[in-house]
């Protein structure tokens, strides 16, 4: 398992170093001390898409389910990792191609990842990274949507003070998978992120 974790990883590292270059994924700094604090990572989606772009998304796809079987959670980990690969479905996030017609659009961008450090938390940032990203994707990739999961309580309180509109909400501790059984690992979700919220903004 290691050995693949150290080749996995580079594949883990280009394709989010690749949603990066996109030009709509922000970043927050420490301006006194050049830490980086917070990052918000944003993927964009298009109804049509050129064949290196179709064969990115291909490889993406298959490689997901493995990224999280390899990279465990950490225990202080606020539960997206471990809940997130089992929500798609049930929350109607997949199939992506639906959103088009849903939404009526040709592009939009979607949240993938929303992260602040403790010591930088009440400062805003993450909800200032999200309209930066947001303004970006419409200006910069003619985004006309956003999209974004809000897995736990803090990203889903930003989504909503920014004006996201609830799609769909689903709890944690009703969720069952195929056999019957609960989403593993629930215990080491922090009990007060208790669903995922499906959301859409107008851009």
């Amino acid at each position: 398992k290691q050995w693949y974790q150290r080749r996995v990883r580079g594949f883990y590292d280009w394709s989010f170093a690749s949603m990066a270059r996109c030009g709509i994924s922000t970043m927050a700094i420490d301006t006194e001390t050049g830490k980086v604090v917070g990052a918000y990572v944003g993927k964009i989606f298009k109804d049509k898409y050129s064949a290196w772009e179709t064969f990115q998304n291909w490889i993406w796809s298959i490689m997901m389910p493995w990224l999280y079987w390899l990279f465990e959670t950490p225990e202080k980990y606020h539960g997206h990792e471990v809940v997130l690969p089992f929500l798609f479905d049930v929350t109607g996030y997949t199939p992506i191609s639906a959103w088009f017609s849903s939404l009526g659009c040709s592009k939009f961008v979607s949240d993938t990842y929303l992260v602040v450090s403790p010591e930088a938390r009440g400062a805003n940032l993450g909800e200032r990274m999200i309209v930066l990203s947001d303004q970006l994707a419409k200006e910069r990739a003619g985004c006309t949507y956003s999209v974004a999961m809000g897995t736990g309580i803090y990203s889903q309180r930003i989504f909503d003070k920014l004006g996201y509109t609830l799609v769909k909400e689903t709890r944690y501790d009703e969720v069952r998978m195929e056999d019957g059984s609960p989403l593993p690992n629930l215990d080491r979700v922090p009990p007060e992120h208790k669903s995922a919220k499906l959301l859409t903004k107008a851009l």
